[in-house]
């Protein structure tokens, strides 16, 4: 279709069908806008090579970057440099120095670092990761998968894990290979994790081989502590109420006196246990089948360990670590 073009300079080759163009530069083709400072428009494939800082506004969709190769019939290409894509279709926003992106059905390959965000009902997910590759499937739902070193953040729950693979049409977010998590004051590991949400709200979490929880006590010095072999969680208003932990469960707690020390602490075992968080504490647990127990007085202010369950709380993302420092205009979205 026709476009208007408002430039500094403009060059045409009728041979080639192509216009070269210098200078501030406004391209406007049917509710598409483009600007750049520099860019040619090859009129037969569609094809507009932009440079020297390029933007393109069109409904649900904003685009930025330092160069921009795209072809506006297809609506695809590839983004160099500072780029950004924010696919309101979608519910996503992502940022990386290189993006090859497909707006419907929707494909992209992001390269190192790459900062995802996606849109949920009532919270958003940020996240980290060195690679990035989104792919529509045949119902049109779309799966995310980051990996390299990733992070993400929401309001109730954070983590870190090589991967984060996120299908839609589910709603599970799958962690792996043992990634670490936390949520309040708790931090959870695991050889796997599965998220599975509800109407984009958190609803339960699974944890498979090696399952340990580390929970800061009231004096914040010692850490009450369970591990086991699998664990399944439930989630009310997107925050963790009870997990039960399954196959030679374990737990060290601690009795804490009302004003607020250690008086001792309670190591025990069981075929399955369940707990019950209240204000991001551990409130209750209670054990089931072949159950021990042993209670000691505390005597050292040095905590004691389960296999596994030295907490790195110091590694917890938050929201700021995983914003993308490139910022644009996408207001005008």
């Amino acid at each position: 279709s026709a476009f208007k073009m408002t430039t500094d300079t403009l060059l045409y080759s009728p041979n080639k069908n192509k216009y070269s163009f210098a200078g501030p530069t406004e391209l406007i083709r049917d509710s598409t806008l483009l600007y750049c400072s520099l860019g040619t428009y090859s009129a037969d494939s569609t094809l507009l090579e932009l440079y020297g800082g390029a933007k393109m506004i069109a409904p649900n969709q904003y685009i930025e970057t330092d160069s921009l190769y795209y072809f506006l019939n297809s609506d695809d290409g590839t983004l160099h440099g500072n780029a950004m894509v924010a696919d309101s279709a979608e519910g996503f926003v992502l940022s990386s120095d290189f993006i090859d992106y497909k707006k419907s059905p929707v494909y992209v390959d992001a390269y190192k670092p790459v900062f995802y965000e996606q849109s949920l009902d009532n919270d958003t997910i940020y996240a980290k990761g060195d690679s990035l590759k989104i792919r529509s499937e045949l119902d049109s739902s779309k799966i995310v998968h980051l990996f390299g070193s990733t992070s993400f953040f929401s309001s109730d729950f954070q983590g870190i894990s090589p991967n984060f693979l996120f299908r839609e049409a589910t709603e599970e977010l799958a962690l792996y290979p043992s990634p670490t998590m936390w949520s309040g004051n708790s931090e959870f590991g695991a050889d796997s994790t599965a998220l599975k949400l509800e109407a984009d709200e958190l609803d339960s979490l699974f944890m498979v081989k090696d399952v340990t929880i580390t929970t800061t006590t009231k004096d914040s010095l010692f850490y009450d502590q369970t591990t086991g072999t699998k664990l399944k969680g439930n989630f009310i208003d997107n925050t963790l109420k009870s997990v039960r932990i399954d196959g030679n469960a374990q737990a060290l707690l601690h009795n804490v006196s009302e004003d607020g020390n250690i008086e001792g602490s309670n190591t025990s075992s069981c075929s399955w246990m369940k707990i019950q968080f209240q204000e991001e504490a551990l409130e209750r647990i209670k054990m089931a089948r072949d159950v021990e127990a042993l209670y000691t007085p505390i005597k050292s202010a040095v905590p004691e360990w389960l296999p596994g369950c030295q907490p790195a709380f110091e590694l917890r993302p938050n929201k700021s670590s995983l914003t993308s420092p490139f910022t644009s205009s996408r207001e005008q979205l």
